[in-house]
C-alpha cells in the first residue's frame, strides 16, 4: 500500500512538473525552430552557402546542445527552408526577391508570396549631375576644389 502511494505521488509530481515546464519547452522549441528556418534561409538560399556549414557556424553556437534535435531541410527550387524541433514545433521560411526571408508562422504562404519586390524609384536622368541626376560633373567648379580633391583621393 505504501509503495503504491509513493509511486502515485511521484507520478503526480512528474505530471505537475511536466505541466509547469511544458509552456517554456514549447516556447523554446518554437523560437529554436524559427531561428533554424530563418537563418539558413538568409544564408543558404539567398547567400548560396552550404546549409551544414550555416548550422555549424551560425546556429549551433547560438542554440547550443539542443541544436542536434533540430532538423533543417532546404528546397532551393522554391526558396524555402523548413525546420522541425522534434515533435514539438516546426517553422518555415520563404525567400522573396526584394524582400528577403520571411517566417511563414501562422500567415498564409500564398498571400505572403504575392508581396514581392516593392516598387523602386524611377532612375535619375542621365543628363543632370548629382543629386538631381546620374551624370558626372563635367569639370570641377574651381581649381582650388580640384586640387583639394586630387590631394584627398
Amino acid at each position: 500500500m505504501t509503495r503504491s502511494l509513493t509511486i502515485a505521488g511521484l507520478a503526480g509530481l512528474l505530471l505537475v512538473a511536466i505541466l509547469l515546464l511544458w509552456p517554456r519547452a514549447d516556447l523554446a522549441a518554437r523560437v529554436g525552430a524559427g531561428i533554424s528556418a530563418h537563418v539558413p534561409c538568409s544564408l543558404a538560399v539567398h547567400g548560396d552557402l552550404d546549409p551544414e556549414w550555416v548550422m555549424d557556424h551560425y546556429l549551433d553556437p547560438v542554440i547550443g546542445p539542443p541544436a542536434r534535435w533540430i532538423d533543417v531541410a532546404r528546397d532551393p527550387a522554391t526558396g524555402t527552408v523548413e525546420s522541425r524541433a522534434g515533435f514539438i514545433a516546426s517553422a518555415r521560411a520563404i525567400w522573396r526577391p526584394g524582400v528577403g526571408c520571411t517566417l511563414v508562422l501562422d500567415r498564409d504562404e500564398a498571400r505572403l508570396r504575392r508581396f514581392r519586390d516593392p516598387p523602386h524609384a524611377p532612375p535619375l536622368p542621365a543628363d543632370r549631375p548629382w543629386p538631381e541626376g546620374d551624370a558626372p560633373l563635367a569639370e570641377p567648379p574651381s581649381p582650388a576644389l580640384a586640387a583639394a580633391l586630387e590631394a584627398a583621393f
